[in-house]
């Protein structure tokens, strides 16, 4: 009894969270900016990352030379995302997406 429960919650939390990756689809499809502003925030976000990393190495007393990564996984799940092939009829405000934008 107990596993069909969790079983039926599990399936509810899959069924929530599939319906907020299309929202989230629709919403980037829909702002087709939004992929050039996240790439443009990802590299940002990247430089940060990699210097923090070299002075807590430096704190550390390692002494190393940054590394440049080839393509940053944000950048990689972005080109992920399937083309928009047709503008979408604007939505009346949904649910928060957590992009902020």
């Amino acid at each position: 009894m107990r596993i069909n429960r969790s079983i039926g919650d599990l399936e509810q939390e899959q069924n929530a969270l599939q319906v907020r990756v299309s929202d989230r689809r629709q919403w980037i499809a829909e702002r087709p900016e939004v992929t050039r502003r996240l790439g443009h925030l990802d590299i940002e976000l990247d430089v940060i990352n990699r210097a923090l990393g070299v002075a807590s190495d430096v704190l550390d007393g390692i002494d190393r030379v940054p590394e440049r990564p080839l393509r940053s996984i944000g950048v990689e799940l972005l080109d992920a995302l399937p083309p928009a092939t047709q503008r979408l009829e604007p939505r009346a405000p949904g649910p928060d997406l957590g992009l902020g934008l």
